[in-house]
């Protein structure tokens, strides 16, 4: 049942197209048609390409641009008589069929957004026109109507893309092979998790995430790479590995194209961030063995970790901080090593420690023991000996 006030908002809406229709001249009620096909155009048009930039970010291909690109492969197939094309071949033609596809979406995204441009362009025209031949009430409420017309329109629309896309996505994991595999990944809370976030999940954080062009952290690449490359004695090998990697680095760069999984995984990637900024009482851990991923509650790490250093019969409570102390008895080992001539400067300044922090303590669930107690890891990262051990 509708409440008074939406009752009378109906009744407002209603008699003014009434109005319009019966005070009104046909050439206000050709405004008014013209307007209304165009803020449904705008709508469409807003609508397609937002699902069209989707899919181009996710590497799908929408069924109508692949059911038109079908022929291609079909053509290639009936001119070589039916003879087995080798693999080789097949992969190019796919690859080019791929390329076709993308540069079709890019090319329909740029037509809709020109069209879009230019309907708008109209369509403010056409309110101008109507705001000056109605009055400032029917205007008034004429507007407001149209709006929720749009609206409702807006959420149709969305509803049917929504579908299309994630029947797009289903696709594309049975193409990929996406599935989880359970011995990977344990789900230790009631929180339903979704498939493609437990998917990226069970790969654990040693996991190398494909990364864009304009990401590429070239500097620390370049970095790593010769601290490997030092780590060979033979000279000559050495440069032929530098060879190795300047190739590596180009080929990636010159990249101009992303695969169909490292999409997959980048579009997995922020919908996984947003499900944890969503549930920020959940908590990614790795397993204490089998490299596992286990996701449990906040909560309930937090009180086995209290259980854990809570133990008298374990640790024991300090009146004061020891690290300073710590921090100054390793300085001092370090000075007299220098001053024995065991360490050259450079040692010595990569040996002192400034800015020390305390060890910290961490547990990893043992989740093949009877209520998933906690095993506790000490990590003494930045701890003042850290660098002299």
């Amino acid at each position: 049942m509708l409440k008074r006030g939406a009752r009378r908002k109906n009744k407002n809406t209603s008699s003014v197209y009434t109005n319009i229709k019966d005070n009104y001249d046909i050439r206000t009620r050709k405004y008014i048609k013209r307007y209304q096909n165009g803020l449904q155009q705008i709508t469409r048009l807003a609508e397609s390409t937002k699902f069209l930039e989707t899919c181009r970010r996710s590497g799908l291909t929408p069924n109508f641009i692949s059911n038109a690109t079908k022929n291609i492969l079909y053509t290639i197939n009936n001119n070589t008589s039916n003879n087995r094309i080798p693999t080789q071949l097949s992969n190019a033609v796919m690859a080019y069929i791929n390329k076709v596809q993308l540069k079709l979406v890019n090319l329909i995204i740029r037509i809709k957004h020109s069209l879009r441009r230019q309907i708008v362009k109209e369509v403010n025209r056409l309110e101008t026109l109507i705001t000056q031949q109605l009055n400032i009430n029917d205007s008034t409420v004429f507007f407001e109507s149209e709006k929720l017309l749009t609206n409702k329109l807006t959420t149709t629309i969305k509803k049917t893309q929504t579908k299309k896309y994630e029947k797009l996505k289903q696709k594309q994991k049975q193409l990929l092979n996406i599935r989880v595999i359970p011995e990977w990944f344990c789900n230790k809370t009631t929180i339903n998790i979704p498939i493609d976030i437990q998917w990226l999940l069970s790969f654990g954080p040693k996991y190398a995430l494909p990364t864009e062009n304009k990401n590429f952290p070239l500097f620390q690449f370049i970095a790593d790479g010769e601290n490997c490359i030092q780590t060979i004695t033979d000279k000559e090998k050495q440069e032929i590995e530098r060879n190795n990697l300047t190739t590596l680095i180009r080929d990636h760069l010159n990249k101009t194209t992303t695969s169909m999984r490292d999409k997959f995984i980048s579009d997995t990637l922020g919908s996984t961030k947003k499900f944890l900024n969503n549930n920020k009482q959940l908590l990614v851990l790795n397993a204490d063995k089998g490299n596992v991923t286990v996701v449990m509650e906040k909560s309930e790490y937090d009180a086995k970790m209290q259980v854990l250093v809570n133990d008298i019969t374990t640790y024991r409570v300090l009146k004061r901080d020891p690290t300073n102390k710590l921090q100054d008895k390793n300085n001092g080992i370090v000075e007299r090593m220098y001053n024995n001539k065991i360490i050259d400067l450079n040692e010595k300044n990569s040996l002192m420690c400034k800015t020390a922090n305390p060890p910290r303590i961490y547990g990893l669930p043992k989740i093949h023991k009877d209520g998933t107690p906690l095993r506790p890891i000490c990590s003494s990262v930045n701890s003042p000996s850290y660098n002299l051990c």
